[in-house]
C-alpha cells in the first residue's frame, strides 16, 4: 500500500498485490563420459519442467516435472544446455557428453 501527499496536504492512496515467483536453480553442471550409454541425474530445485535448449541434438527426459529428471540416449557427442523454468523464470545447466565409449 502506497500513500502520497501532495504539497497542500491532500493524501491518496494506491493499493497492489505483487507476486514474487521464487527464482529456479537448476542445478550444477554435469558431465556424461559416452553419449550412448550414460545417463546423467539432474539437480535442479523446486517445482518447474525441463526442456532441451541445444538445437540439433536429441535425449529422452525421464520425467519433464521432476527436478532429478534421467536425461538418457544423447543422440551424439556435444554440450546440451537443459532450461528449469518454472513459467516465469527459467535457469539453465550444461551437460558436457563425451563419446569416451
Amino acid at each position: 500500500m502506497v500513500t502520497v501527499t501532495d504539497a497542500n496536504g491532500c493524501k491518496d492512496t494506491a493499493e497492489k498485490t505483487l507476486i514474487i515467483y521464487p527464482y529456479p536453480d537448476a542445478g550444477d553442471n554435469l558431465v556424461a563420459n559416452c553419449f550412448s550409454k550414460d545417463n546423467v541425474v539432474m539437480q535442479a530445485i523446486g517445482t518447474g519442467t525441463w526442456s532441451l535448449k541445444t538445437s540439433g541434438l536429441t535425449v529422452i527426459i525421464s520425467d519433464i516435472n521432476d527436478p532429478n529428471a534421467t536425461m538418457s540416449d544423447f543422440s551424439g557427442p556435444g554440450m546440451y544446455e537443459f532450461i528449469w523454468t518454472n513459467g516465469h523464470c527459467e535457469d539453465i545447466v550444461l551437460v558436457n557428453v563425451n563419446d569416451n565409449c
